[in-house]
């Protein structure tokens, strides 16, 4: 009797994480041997709130000062005194970092999901690509990626989706590749944004038995 065949998926994730200051900043620091302000401002009262749904920098003063950012071809000004912040934020969390499909069959696609959460204080936001070192293989074997949009069971295939507000691969299934794709992006600050990924993998009758396995790094950029 011929036994069944069984592939194991398996994904190992390495996460770097690179906070970009676009624009550099000059200002007066005072400072002695006890103490150092980076800014300062004459005003009345204010504080950095966060909650579950929203983080908010506020200042009782400073009425005359456009809290909105300055731009032309050759400059951008965040102005005011929260916008002088020397305080950079991007925090990157998974909830596993490791994806297991399990024993795969032809006759039907196997899935297994991660989730990603992103908290930055950078005002252009975050940008967040995927990519991988190699084919999802064991020794010769390769599992192919995904090039129709959608992995099909009986085909030899795998790929992702996402979900999320600012996912950006949630229209169809996307084969992975040493070319970096964007996973997700905002252009402005935000408080725990999650992104979703769902791997998928299918089989046929004449994929060799084997542990499958590929590596896959997120890169995630805060844009200050």
């Amino acid at each position: 009797m011929r036994k069944n065949k069984i592939v194991i998926f398996a994904i190992l994730f390495s996460i770097i994480f690179v906070a970009i200051r676009s624009f550099n900043v000059s200002a007066d620091v005072m400072s002695s041997d006890n103490y150092k302000i980076f800014s300062d401002v004459l005003s009345v009262g204010g504080a950095y709130s966060i909650s579950s749904n929203y983080g908010l920098s506020d200042t009782v003063g400073e009425i005359l000062v456009n809290p909105t950012s300055s731009t032309s071809s050759n400059f951008e000004i965040q102005s005011g005194f929260w916008g002088m912040s020397s305080s950079s934020i991007l925090s990157v969390s998974f909830d596993t970092n490791s994806i297991n499909l399990g024993t795969l069959s032809k006759t039907e696609v196997n899935t297994a999901s991660q989730t990603m959460t992103v908290t930055t204080n950078a005002y252009a936001g975050f940008t967040t690509t995927i990519q991988v070192s190699g084919s999802l293989s064991s020794g010769t074997d390769t599992i192919t990626a995904v090039s129709d949009g959608a992995v099909s069971a009986g085909s030899v295939e795998y790929g992702i989706r996402t979900s999320g507000t600012n996912a950006q691969m949630n229209s169809s299934d996307y084969g992975l590749s040493a070319s970096a794709q964007t996973l997700a992006q905002t252009t402005s600050a935000i408080i725990a944004d999650q992104t979703v990924v769902t791997y998928k993998a299918s089989i046929s009758g004449s994929t060799g038995a084997g542990s499958y396995g590929q590596t896959v790094t997120f890169t995630t950029t805060a844009n200050f």
